[in-house]
């Protein structure tokens, strides 16, 4: 069975249960990882703590997604979408005079683009998304 809730929602909750936490500087969420087939398994955990406050238990932040699971679901899926959204910024950054091969890559960009922004208004948002796939560079 495959893991559907993972560090980066276990991050998103945390996030928002301690305003201005960081994760890398503030804490670390950690995920196992099985060696055989590279997948993640069991649940996420709180690998470190340097906040002021008490560190949470797990299963506090786990509980926090699971009453918010739509919202953190979303967060985590526009977080890999800006990301995806900033990764292909310079790919439509093309001069007036470029060769039209050229133009035309970058015009299949810009739909991609347009594809990946379009992910929040899917039907199964944020349960089901369908990724664009990128093009050929």
């Amino acid at each position: 069975m495959a893991v559907t809730y993972v560090h980066n929602h276990m991050i998103a909750a945390i996030k928002k249960l301690y305003p201005g936490a960081l994760h890398g500087v503030d804490f670390l969420v950690g995920h196992s990882v099985d060696p055989e087939t590279g997948g993640l398994t069991g649940l996420p955990w709180i690998a470190a703590w340097r906040r002021p406050e008490p560190q949470p238990t797990d299963e506090v932040i786990h509980k926090e997604f699971a009453d918010n699971e739509r919202e953190f679901r979303a967060v985590v899926i526009r977080e890999q979408r800006d990301a995806c959204l900033r990764d292909s910024d310079s790919r439509t950054a093309i001069p007036p005079d470029a060769p039209a091969s050229v133009q035309e890559t970058a015009a299949l960009w810009v739909e991609y683009r347009q594809r990946l922004r379009d992910i929040t208004i899917q039907p199964g948002f944020p349960f089901e998304v369908e990724w664009p796939e990128a093009p050929a560079a």
